[in-house]
């Protein structure tokens, strides 16, 4: 998957591409990726197409769910879970309970804040 590292805003929030390959690392703990639709708009008189996607854990049963990004004004879910030290946690709980990451649900909002 590429995504373009788009800058936003100069309030400390990570660029999209940075967030995105982030949360794509707990592909390398076996979790699987889903691409649930595309967010089409524009950004900075460009057209843009941002997927909105899921991460689960290979383990099925009731799950854990975590919904971050929804809101463009409050970037600091998705930028909490893109850290290292949050992806390599997530990693290791999803070893052990099923989880579904939501990790930014409105990139364009995120992008327009």
């Amino acid at each position: 998957m590429r995504i373009p590292n788009i800058k936003t805003y100069n309030d400390g929030r990570k660029p999209i591409g940075e967030l995105y390959s982030s949360f794509l690392e707990l592909q390398k703990s076996g979790w699987i990726l889903d691409t649930i639709v595309y967010s089409k708009g524009e950004w900075m008189n460009k057209e843009v197409s941002l997927p909105i996607i899921a991460l689960r854990t290979p383990k099925a049963g009731k799950s854990f769910y975590v919904l971050s990004g929804v809101h463009g004004e409050e970037p600091a879910g998705p930028n909490a879970i893109s850290e290292q030290k949050t992806i390599e946690y997530l990693a290791r709980l999803g070893k052990k309970i099923p989880i579904v990451l939501l990790p930014l649900c409105n990139p364009l909002g995120y992008l327009r804040n």
